[in-house]
Formats: C-alpha cells, structure tokens, sequence
C-alpha cells in the first residue's frame, strides 16, 4: 500500500538477483471535499480521484548478498510499465455559501458548479528502487520502495452551471498548466509471504 492506493502482487525469481512482478492496485478514495477561499469567497472543492492499473515490474538486485551486512542483498533497482485501467481526476467547485452582488443576494444553488476533470492515457513506464525481502518473522517479509510514473499529457475540461457556464473556455488554460504535471510519484510499503 502507498501513493498508487492498495494492491496485490505475484513475484518470482528469473535468475538470480533478477525478479518480475505482477499485479494490480487501485486508489479506494470515492471522494476527498475541502473548503479553500477563492478571493473572498469561500468554496467547497470535491475531489474525486479515479486511479486503477495493472503493472508488470522487474526488480534487479546490483549487490550479492554479504552475511556482514544483512541487507546488503536486498537493494533493488525497478523498471516496468502499467496499463491504467482508470487514469482520471474530476475536481467540482461550489460556493459554499451565498453570493452578494451589493445588496442583493444569490443563493449558492443559483451561482452554479464548476466541473474540471482531467485524463491521462493509458500507458505510463515506471522506474523506482527500495530494499524488498527484509525478514520479520518466519515466511513475513517486509519491503519499501519510491518510484514514479511517467504518464503522458492529459485531456482536460472544464464544463460551468447556471451563471458559470462559461467557464468552458477555461479549458484549454486548464490543459495547458498540467502539461508540466507528468510524473506520478510513487512509495509504497509491501508485506510480502513467501509461499514455499
């Protein structure tokens, strides 16, 4: 479990010091709301992340194992993909309470929702290392590792309501500002079992 969400992963030795693994995680986060002050106003911002994929990872293992040093064998360089199933961000944006123009007054319901939402394609390569197999207790081993993806330039929108409807034009600007964002970092701990 870490920044990509939870998952599961099968491992297996190739040769020596040279495993693949493969598996699958998702994020299990339906929302994450906030309030933030835009100028004067204060908004709620809903958040909701959209992140599930597959990978198939090779670890290789530079240092042999050395009975001086226990986790000398145990450093680990990873490089492999993932096909994202779900690669999706939508972020809605509201008043949170009424909007005064003088000295009349809008209800919040009138002004209207401002939806951004962003996709990313599916294919994203990964490069990290960590130190994997480090013994707990009989076949329960633990492993730590820090990576990221690098996924492609996503397709964004953005779609206004009633008197924001239109922020649409706002879209373009949106995709342009998260050109920059193409990395997708990655740490995570693993609890590992080995299975005999």
């Amino acid at each position: 479990m870490g920044t990509q969400g939870v998952g599961i992963e099968g491992k297996m030795n190739v040769v020596e010091r040279l495993d693949v693994r493969l598996g699958a995680s998702i994020i299990p986060i339906n929302s994450i709301t906030s309030t933030q002050y835009l100028g004067s106003n204060r908004t709620t911002i809903n958040l909701q992340p959209r992140f599930s994929n597959v990978h198939l990872l090779a670890d290789w293992r530079p240092f042999k194992f050395s009975g001086s040093n226990p986790l000398s064998g145990n450093f680990k360089l990873t490089a492999g993909g993932a096909y994202f199933i779900r690669s999706e961000g939508t972020a809605n944006i509201s008043l949170a309470d009424s909007y005064f123009y003088g000295d009349i007054e809008l209800p919040k319901e009138d002004i209207g929702v401002v939806t951004a939402t962003a996709k990313w394609s599916h294919f994203a390569p990964y490069g990290g290392l960590g130190l994997d197999n480090i013994p707990v207790f009989n076949n329960f081993m633990i492993g730590f590792e820090m990576g990221t993806y690098y996924i492609s330039n996503p397709s964004a929108s953005i779609v206004g309501t009633n008197f924001l409807v239109d922020n649409d034009q706002n879209g373009p600007k949106l995709q342009s500002n998260l050109k920059s964002y193409q990395f997708m970092p990655v740490f995570q701990v693993n609890f590992n079992f080995k299975i005999k």
